[in-house]
């Protein structure tokens, strides 16, 4: 084997001629052999560090070109784009077109593919997922227009369950090695239950009957899942029944499970229902500010299961091309001037709350009330407005409508609720916006 000699504070070392690193990394190898092949330095860091040492030699070309020379800086430049490790050593694998250090290989043709080819294919996804967007099967909303869905849900309890696992460990490494087994517990577990959730819809969608259907993949498209963040465009009606299946698979799931510890596995997600010509970016925004809002709700105290976060959900409307911040848009448009908030969600998935207010199941019992009350638009678009109206005129319309044969109250219980803050919410709202993306 070819060597190079390098330099450090502690004198000279003699570091494999094929290798990058240099004298301290070198000797940290022969002298600690705790890590090697179990513990080694992330790639993120790896790849951190080279676009660190690359922005410094382009900065000192600039201010000290004597020094940091056009020569220097064009091999600092070819070698920090710095690649995966292959196994437990950074060995440089150059993508064959390019020349320039790999990243990653393709599974399908088996070639190795650097980081300028990586972003030009996600680019390129990028523009092929905007064209599929809005290709897609859309629903019909309540006001007419066309509807798809884009989900995002992300898992609960990250944090804490490492917290909890790091006070459990005896030293560093039990520590880091028990990160480790979470990132694995996360991937091997989700990717169990997105397969099988994924069936599950598809079987769904099957024998859903609905005129000019299309092929699946028109209706339901999965953008990305990494772990436990998963997004999904869909058609608007397949929202709801896809996190239906996806909750229910996560039941009795636990991200960690040892002698002394149990963590449940739980997860906040977020509907964006849009227009096509809202475009992927803005809806994923608003679907990500719908799951952060749920997850707001699962963390407060008067919440926690056991000290952790729970299931909960939250889902927006958006009827414009425009985009607004969520709170901001629902303090606009959805608190009347008799302060009632019209809005009850977000919503919980957990048993322990089933018949409260908050509670998903009853939210999903009052739309399928409404649905078998075969409403007309016009009935529906009257119930939507008449909490606009004020109480009083709210009350005489309610009356109205049960002296005609529909007794909204026996179907759907209390009108409003006032929760422990003192806010009163309209408990039908929700029930009636979704009666269109939620099949009978």
């Amino acid at each position: 084997m070819e060597y190079r000699i390098e330099h450090d504070s502690m004198g000279e070392m003699k570091v494999p001629a094929d290798r990058l690193w240099a004298a301290q990394t070198q000797r940290s190898r022969e002298n600690f052999e705790i890590g090697v092949g179990i513990e080694t330095m992330p790639t993120e860091i790896i790849h951190a560090f080279g676009i660190l040492k690359k922005a410094a030699a382009i900065t000192n070309n600039k201010l000290r070109p004597e020094k940091m020379t056009d020569e220097k800086l064009n091999a600092i430049k070819a070698s920090c784009d710095i690649s995966d490790p292959v196994g437990p050593i950074s060995v440089v694998v150059r993508e064959k077109r390019t020349g320039q250090p790999a990243i990653g290989q393709d599974e399908k043709t088996g070639e190795y593919y650097s980081r300028s080819s990586y972003l030009r294919r996600q680019a390129a996804l990028q523009r092929r997922l905007v064209v599929d967007m809005q290709d897609m099967q859309t629903t019909t909303g309540f006001d007419g227009k066309e509807y798809l869905a884009v989900i995002h849900a992300d898992g609960n309890n990250l944090g804490i369950t490492i917290g909890k696992i790091l006070q459990n460990s005896h030293g560093y490494s039990n520590g880091v090695r028990a990160r480790r087994q979470i990132s694995k517990n996360l991937e091997q577990i989700y990717s169990y239950i997105m397969e099988k959730t994924l069936g599950q819809i598809q079987e769904y969608y099957a024998n859903l009957d609905i005129p000019e259907k299309r092929e699946f993949h028109y209706a339901f498209h999965v953008c990305h899942q990494g772990g436990d963040d998963i997004n999904i465009i869909c058609d608007a009606r397949l929202a709801v029944p896809f996190l239906n299946f996806l909750f229910e698979n996560l039941q009795g799931m636990s991200l960690w499970k040892s002698d002394t510890l149990t963590v449940p596995l739980y997860m906040c997600a977020g509907i964006a229902y849009v227009q096509k010509e809202k475009g992927f970016h803005s809806a994923y925004q608003l679907a990500s500010e719908c799951c952060d809002n749920a997850k707001k709700a699962a963390k407060k105290e008067k919440n926690l299961r056991n000290g952790l976060a729970g299931n909960w959900i939250d889902f927006q409307i958006c009827d414009t091309t425009n985009t607004q911040e969520l709170d901001l848009q629902r303090e606009k448009s959805y608190v009347t001037k008799e302060q009632i908030h019209m809005l009850m969600r977000p919503y919980c998935l957990d048993p322990e709350v089933k018949g409260e207010p908050v509670s998903y199941e009853r939210f999903l019992e009052r739309v399928r009330s409404l649905q078998q009350a075969k409403l007309t638009r016009q009935q529906q678009e009257a119930l939507r407005l008449s909490y606009m109206m004020g109480r009083q005129e709210f009350r005489r319309w309610i009356q109205h409508s049960r002296d005609n044969g529909l007794d909204l109250t026996g179907m759907l219980g209390n009108a409003l609720h006032r929760d422990a803050d003192g806010q009163l919410h309209a408990l039908w709202f929700d029930s009636v916006e979704m009666m269109e993306f939620i099949p009978e």
